[in-house]
């Protein structure tokens, strides 16, 4: 019967360290639990500040037609290999444009002097005269770039009417004028999407809004 007391005890002090061991292992869990939750949550709030956009909404593009502009031009000259690439320059004979604000002619004595780079990339430089219908005379300049498929631009530059799709054209002008009628080419920034023909290019014109 002693020996029956003795081992009850030993069984119930064993039985209340465990109990006591698994409490401290139960706070322990609770507070690794704890620390990262709060951990994933201040991730979580990181990632939020970092994705969400801060201050004024994402303002979108929008544009509206100017014109179309065709130009024709006569034999290049070839500059040669320089420093900076191929260097052409087509003297620009007239061309006519035409767009819901304005309309008119392209005047003879233009230029472009394109830069063809070591890539491949044709960059124009292009200096123009605007003569609208109504007499006034605007100054047109415009860069840009042209490149595509090898195949192509090969096609391009045999003379071939090729899609504008099949290449990437694109040009970015700009205007100055004294005539009080169109001074507001003054303050506009524009994008033009180019297609050359065998006697020049042709260009959809937009005003960036």
């Amino acid at each position: 019967m002693a020996m029956n007391c003795a081992f009850s005890e030993i069984y119930s002090c064993i039985c209340s360290d465990q109990e006591i061991a698994l409490s401290q292992i139960g706070r322990r869990v609770l507070v690794i639990s704890s620390a990262a939750a709060l951990a994933a949550n201040s991730l979580s709030e990181n990632a939020a500040e970092t994705n969400e956009p801060k201050g004024t909404p994402m303002i979108p593009l929008k544009s509206e037609f100017l014109f179309t502009l065709t130009g024709t031009v006569a034999t290049a000259l070839d500059i040669g290999h320089t420093p900076s690439g191929e260097r052409r320059f087509y003297p620009v004979s007239g061309g006519d444009f035409e767009g819901p604000r304005l309309k008119g002619k392209v005047l003879e004595g233009g230029s472009d002097a394109m830069l063809v780079r070591a890539d491949g990339v044709a960059q124009p430089d292009v200096r123009l005269i605007l003569k609208t219908d109504d007499g006034q005379l605007i100054f047109m300049r415009y860069g840009g770039m042209r490149h595509g498929p090898a195949e192509v631009m090969e096609r391009l530059a045999r003379g071939a009417n090729v899609e504008p799709t099949e290449y990437y054209f694109r040009i970015t002008p700009l205007f100055e004028t004294g005539s009080p009628k169109y001074e507001w080419l003054n303050r506009i920034v524009t994008v033009g999407i180019g297609n050359r023909l065998a006697n020049g290019p042709i260009y959809y014109v937009y005003e960036i809004l």
